[in-house]
């Protein structure tokens, strides 16, 4: 036995030079000989078991016999169960059982088996010396079984887990090391499932970069060069999608094709192969048009599918794969057939996804649209429902890709709006609903700023058109409400890091203390993270700086909402820092001192919501205002700015004519009298300020716009017609103008006024700025400041002017201040609102440096120049 043990290891050796199978056939022949021969308390017997079942495992990876694999796992754990603790091939028999019992997993599915591969990882990982060179190779093979089981359940910590192994272990892994190749795709594999999830183009590119690297550290003729060509492929596939650069796509499936024809008739994954390459057929189809290409695809998604077994966990992938590209061809050829085929084939997906896989909620979706298309066919209630149905139930789903609970969202108000006959009124507002709860998850907190406010402003037209819905239905508190969520979710989610937290503290001191750490992390994150200064520190220090700020960011934003999950768990606190209904912040409504008016701009219907100081709620209807006019409105006061030299301070007294060949002035009068006509006077006169106005004071009146009408000058609308025929109206002739981001931060802010004790005085910071470098002269506001602080005579204003205005200088002032008057230019960056500033003597003050240097009790900031 002891000569046929050898002869087996030889065999080994050699299959793993030259990778050819008949070794391993003959190397695995030798092995079994010598262990029926060799007797238990033989001292070679323990090694030759586990050799016996590292063959059996390549075997199986090579031919996908089962039968294989189930030898291999008996064999290494009789190996493991035989091993003494402290022996020092216990780690490696370990990730030897480890890798066989994630071959299971994904071949049957059973999470089970998975779950113990991890902690067979994680103990082979522990018994290994930080030192050792088979650390990174244990890194890489618990990152990948966390990675499968990510794919699995959906956890993002099991992903940002196996990233940040994944990159010790490359870190860890000289560049010459044979296993490089593999632990470079094991990355690459994980970073694209991250960009799959989170959307972070910087993950695709990176998961690129490493695969090929990847391809082109692995020779022509080795085994695992078609997974790495195949695995390239599906990246590029990809950045296709996302980009459009048609040239991703053709090298895409030009890999896929070299892939295939590396790829023996039977092996394992030729199926995985065929199916890959079918994809980019189709996206081909999709971009191109040319049916051949959708011929193709069907035939190879038909021929992966005859070469998955039945009981295989990826044949609901790929029947789902040929069902859409069925729907595909039923939709350029109108063959019922082929819808009917692919409603079957949905069907039998979601009857083989098992309740809790992150994948339904998209199986739901495509099932739902291939319903849609039926029931557009035959216009009946049955095929409405059913329909509708599979989108309701794919949004309520709570793991997975949120976007397509969104999509399917979505698709329930698209399809009540377009046959209202089918539905109701209230499953309508349901359908809306269910869109805004959706929100925070796709303008999630582990983004950057920026990209929470990309992602915002995608979802504009669903908030406006959530909130006409409710206007119609006279449901204004849930109206305001989702205002609320739609208009200022960034601004809440960083309130929400500054929320005291005294009743928690009080009953659950360990939860509110974990809370405070993570939440003052998160603050410093978000106001350093993706600052000016930080961008210049990239700069300097690479990309590599930049990608660990980003995943350590991430990563507490996954911990805070953890640990809000805990919170919300307790007794008391199933509501705690979820946004308060109005109803229940009536106490403060009532110290309001005049109405706080919300726009709502939408193709359907555009209006005002005035919420009065006793909680009264008017709508104020605006006929004369049009979706299109507004942004058009918008677009004339974006060119007026820049005609302007930035924004634009009147110094000339109110009885000046405005010369008729200004044409600036002209773009600025007629779009004064458009603000006035479509929005403002009709609110005016709602509210009875012409009568108001006419007693005495005038009354006070805060802003709150969105869409395209947010930052318009709404204070400054009116009829600056000064010739004697004609008596002018103007807004701040009937009432006094503010402005705020959101009713919470307008309350948030009152309180904190009522909370001041007396006779206190607020900080106030005054800035003046009459010459900034690059912009117009800003004439009087050295007088300004000096006539504030003679009005506040009973504080002490930070005064910086001109030169003193420096960056440095104003956020440490604002660090300390509860009230800022700011006389200096600004400007807003619609692409970047992160970017939007103010300008100083040195350099800009942007939004993002500003959002870690407000002070914790802030309560007003006057803009008197911008």
């Amino acid at each position: 036995p002891e000569e046929l043990a050898k002869r087996g290891t030889s065999l080994f050796k050699r299959f793993r030079r030259r990778y050819k199978l008949r070794y391993l056939d003959r190397a695995i022949d030798a092995q079994q000989r010598a262990n029926e021969l060799m007797p238990d308390d033989h001292p070679q017997k323990l090694q030759l078991l586990s050799d016996l079942g590292l063959s059996l495992w390549y075997r199986y990876e090579n031919h996908g016999k089962l039968e294989d694999l189930e030898n291999a796992i008996a064999a290494e754990k009789l190996t493991l169960n035989l091993t003494p603790e402290g022996h020092p091939e216990r780690p490696t028999r370990l990730g030897n059982l480890a890798a066989s019992l994630r071959s299971r997993f994904e071949r049957l599915g059973d999470i089970s088996n998975l779950e113990e591969a991890i902690e067979a990882e994680r103990l082979a990982l522990n018994l290994t010396p930080e030192d050792h060179p088979d650390r990174p190779n244990r890194l890489g093979n618990l990152a990948a079984s966390l990675h499968s089981r990510f794919k699995r359940l959906g956890d993002i910590r099991d992903l940002e887990g196996a990233i940040e192994a994944e990159k010790l272990a490359r870190d860890l892994t000289p560049d010459d090391h044979p296993d490089r190749p593999r632990l470079l795709a094991i990355l690459a594999a994980s970073l694209h499932s991250r960009f799959e999830r989170l959307g972070e183009i910087r993950d695709l590119e990176e998961a690129i970069e490493a695969k090929k690297l990847a391809r082109d550290l692995t020779p022509g003729d080795h085994p695992d060069r078609p997974e790495r060509l195949a695995n390239l492929a599906t990246s590029l596939w990809s950045r296709f999608e996302r980009l459009g650069e048609i040239r991703d796509l053709e090298e895409a499936i030009e890999a896929e094709r070299l892939a295939c024809d590396l790829t023996p008739e039977d092996h394992p994954d030729r199926p995985l192969r065929l199916a890959n390459l079918a994809a980019s057929l189709h996206s081909r189809f999709e971009r191109l048009g040319e049916i051949r290409d959708l011929e193709e695809a069907i035939e190879a998604k038909k021929l992966a599918l005859d070469l998955t077994p039945e009981d295989h966990p990826e044949r609901p992938r790929r029947l789902a794969s040929l069902a859409t590209s069925l729907w595909s061809r039923f939709k350029r050829l109108g063959e019922i057939r082929d819808l009917e085929d692919a409603i079957e084939a949905d069907k039998l997906v979601l009857d083989l996804t098992p309740e809790g896989h992150p994948d339904r909620p998209r199986r739901r979706y495509h099932l739902g649209i291939s319903l849609q298309s039926l029931f557009e066919q035959h216009q009946t209630k049955v095929h409405f429902d059913a329909a509708f149905k599979e989108f309701l139930n794919a949004s309520e789903h709570s793991l997975g890709n949120p976007s397509f609970r969104l999509l399917s969202a979505q698709a329930c108000v698209s399809l009540l709006s377009k046959y209202p006959d089918f539905g109701s009124a209230e499953l309508l507002l349901d359908a809306h609903s269910r869109i805004i709860k959706i929100f925070p998850e796709i303008v999630w907190l582990g983004y950057s700023v920026k990209r929470r406010y990309e992602e915002s402003a995608k979802l504009g037209a669903l908030v406006n058109a959530a909130i006409a819905a409710f206007i119609g239905s006279r449901s204004r508190y849930q109206a305001i409400e989702w205002m609320e969520v739609g208009r200022s979710l960034v601004w809440s989610q960083i309130s929400a890091l500054r929320e005291p937290i005294d009743d928690l503290a009080s009953k659950h001191p360990e939860l509110a203390g974990d809370l405070r750490k993570v939440s003052l992390a998160l603050q410093q994150s978000g106001s350093t993270s993706y600052s000016e200064l930080h961008e210049l520190a990239t700069e300097r220090s690479g990309e590599g700086t930049q990608a660990r700020i980003a995943d350590r960011h991430r990563k507490l934003a996954i911990d805070y909402q953890e640990i809000l999950k805990k919170v919300r768990e307790q007794q008391g606190f199933e509501n705690f820092l979820h946004p308060p209904s109005i109803t229940s912040r009536m106490p403060s409504i009532e110290h309001l001192d005049g109405p706080v008016v919300f726009i709502n701009v939408h193709s359907s219907s555009c209006d005002a919501l005035a919420l009065l100081p006793n909680g009264a709620v008017k709508h104020i209807a605006l006929p004369d205002l049009e979706e299109n006019g507004a942004r058009d409105l918008r677009l004339r006061w974006s060119r007026f700015l820049k005609s302007s030299n930035g924004r634009w301070r009147g110094t000339s007294p109110l009885d000046t004519p405005i010369p008729k060949n200004n044409a600036r002035n002209l773009l600025s009068k007629w779009m004064q009298i458009d603000l006035w006509v479509w929005i403002v006077h009709p609110i005016i006169q709602a509210l009875g300020f012409r009568d108001e106005a006419l007693s005495g004071r005038l009354p006070h009146i805060t802003w709150c716009p969105m869409g395209p009408v947010a930052g318009l000058p709404l204070h400054a609308a009116g009829i600056y017609d000064f010739s004697r025929s004609s008596r002018s109206q103007r807004v701040f002739d009937f009432a006094v103008s503010s402005y705020t981001t959101s009713l919470s931060a307008l309350l948030r802010s009152h309180e904190a006024l009522r909370r001041r004790p007396p006779p206190s005085c607020p900080n106030v910071l005054v800035v003046a700025q009459p010459e900034t470098p690059g912009y117009a002269p800003l004439p009087h506001t050295e007088h300004e400041g000096e006539r504030i602080a003679s009005v506040l005579n009973n504080s002490v204003p930070t005064l910086l002017v001109d030169k003193a205005a420096t960056v440095a200088d104003t956020t440490a002032a604002l660090r300390m201040c509860t009230w800022a008057h700011l006389a200096c230019h600004g400007y807003q960056n619609l692409e970047n609102p992160t970017q939007s500033a103010f300008a100083l003597v040195d350099r800009p003050l942007t939004l993002s440096a500003l959002i870690g240097a407000t002070a914790e009790n802030a309560e007003l900031a006057f803009l008197s120049a911008c």
